[in-house]
């Protein structure tokens, strides 16, 4: 990290200010005050957030100097020694703060610096630091907490009656890439951390402590494009599943943004985007083989770009899901890519690939979901090969038998929601690709009867389409809670059926 002054902001001008903690962090914001920098930085090896308080003697010295310069005073020489770092402080967090953001801290003479900490079952939750007391902080909790407002109170929800578990699961395998692309981009040697794929799990507390850890329902959630950390904050729609029982798996797959931009480069352009799809399958073979869940026990969501992995894992693997939400859904890659009119295409050049090189293409249709669905389900995929890793050596999966016309590989219920006002990913696509399942699938209606003869819920091979004419991309926050209550309803409704199908044919097998 270097300083230089505003009137000369030049490379020969620049001085380091002798921080060097960057090897092992990176800057995800800052804020600036009269006493300091504050550095909101995530680890590269673990993906925890933390925050960095760099002390600089001339902020503190001259924040009450109106006739100061500013930023390290008239002269270079003088300018250096104010501006060099005196220390920095690590002030602990609080172990459920899986997300970190900056308060407005509006005052830049406020002595306070405050923040906002959540996690998956922890409501945002204001945290102010005195600044002026940092020397005697210690290893102890130094915020002073303020709770807000809400009404989740009315809900009777209980943040300790959940479990936050951070786990990691194997790697497939490894992109075959250029080493630099697997390196830290501080120069630094590949960490073990590297060659496993960080899990963020959310589920219920066991009740008694001689009460053993059972097979639940699982939402596996995945996003992995962009650079972009899957969110690991409050959201209120899931309470009802994990009020079910349910638990819920947040997968940071390589091409997202939790262990830095090597991790994003290792899931990123046509050499290395199939591995955002081995990620999310070695996850979900990590839970299973962990008791977690089972085969078929397992949902699957993914948003936007998030359904390049999700798709391809799908393809490949259907056997492993009981019901997928895709929503807004970007699945028909090779078609946008190769359309230089749509607003987004060519600014996607490096995120998926060029169509106009060879590597590009090639690696447009190994990712694309459209592309690779099979007749009958699995077979394609978003990896570079994918149907043998089944038998690899190592990675056997220990899952009950599947019911009668599971085997085949038939795809599990899929629900696709998307907008003919979505200018990111435009409704052909979503559309065509549901088309295309429901075609693999052949005569997919295995919905139960209910009375009357009326289909009641959805079975295996289903594929339905939720559309509108105004949302957009993604839901604004009036129809947000709704258009969820739709896919996880689905998702319970999907899974719920085939539990019971399977418990039928057990029994019929006796």
């Amino acid at each position: 990290m270097f300083w230089t002054t505003v009137n000369r902001t030049n490379n020969t001008n620049a001085h380091s200010t002798g921080y060097t903690s960057l090897h092992d962090v990176f800057i995800e914001d800052l804020d600036v005050n009269h006493n300091g920098i504050v550095l909101y930085q995530r680890s590269r090896t673990t993906g925890k957030p933390e925050i960095e308080i760099l002390c600089s003697g001339s902020l503190r010295n001259n924040s009450n100097n109106d006739n100061d310069s500013g930023g390290g005073g008239g002269k270079s020489s003088g300018s250096k020694e104010s501006i060099s770092v005196v220390s920095s402080y690590r002030p602990q967090l609080p172990d459920y703060a899986w997300c970190i953001t900056p308060g407005a801290n509006a005052d830049f003479f406020s002595d306070t610096l405050r923040i906002m900490a959540s996690s998956p079952v922890h409501p945002d939750e204001a945290m102010d630091l005195n600044l002026k007391s940092l020397e005697n902080i210690g290893q102890q909790h130094p915020w002073k907490k303020h709770k807000i407002d809400t009404d989740f109170c009315v809900l009777g929800h209980n943040p300790d009656n959940y479990t936050l578990e951070k786990t990691w699961a194997p790697m497939l395998s490894c992109s075959t890439g250029s080493s630099s692309q697997q390196k830290d981009v501080s120069g630094g040697q590949k960490s073990s951390h590297y060659q496993k794929v960080p899990i963020s799990l959310i589920y219920q507390k066991l009740h008694t402590s001689n009460e053993t850890k059972h097979p639940k329902p699982c939402l596996v959630v995945v996003y992995a494009s962009y650079g972009i950390n899957l969110p690991t904050d409050f959201l209120l729609e899931r309470l009802p599943l994990l009020k079910r029982g349910w638990t819920i798996a947040l997968v940071h797959a390589r091409g997202g943004g939790e262990l830095g931009r090597q991790w994003h480069a290792a899931g990123r352009g046509p050499g290395h985007k199939p591995n955002s799809a081995l990620d999310v399958e070695a996850a979900v073979e990590y839970l299973i083989n962990n008791g977690y869940t089972v085969p078929g026990s397992i949902a699957l969501e993914a948003t936007s770009a998030g359904a390049v992995a999700a798709g391809g894992v799908v393809n490949s693997r259907p056997e492993l899901f009981g019901a997928v939400v895709l929503e807004s859904p970007f699945v028909d890659v090779l078609s946008t890519m190769i359309d230089p009119e749509l607003p987004l295409t060519v600014h996607e050049y490096e995120e998926f690939g060029d169509p106009s090189t060879e590597q590009g293409m090639q690696g447009l249709k190994k990712v694309c979901p459209y592309y690779n669905i099979q007749s009958g389900g699995g077979g394609g995929g978003g990896d570079v090969e994918g149907i043998k890793r089944k038998e690899r050596k190592g990675h056997s999966i220990n899952s009950t038998k599947f019911s009668k016309g599971e085997s085949s590989g038939m795809y599990p219920p899929v629900l696709i929601t998307c907008s003919s006002t979505d200018a990111r990913v435009p409704i052909w696509g979503p559309l065509k690709y549901a088309a295309k399942l429901r075609a693999a699938g052949g005569d997919v209606t295995n919905s139960r009867q209910g009375k009357g003869g009326r289909s009641v819920g959805v079975g295996r091979g289903s594929v339905l389409v939720y559309a509108d004419a105004h949302g957009g991309h993604l839901a604004d926050d009036r129809e947000k809670y709704d258009l969820k209550a739709v896919q996880y309803a689905f998702l319970v409704d999907a899974l719920m059926q085939q539990q019971q199908q399977r418990e039928i044919d057990c029994l019929l097998s006796r």
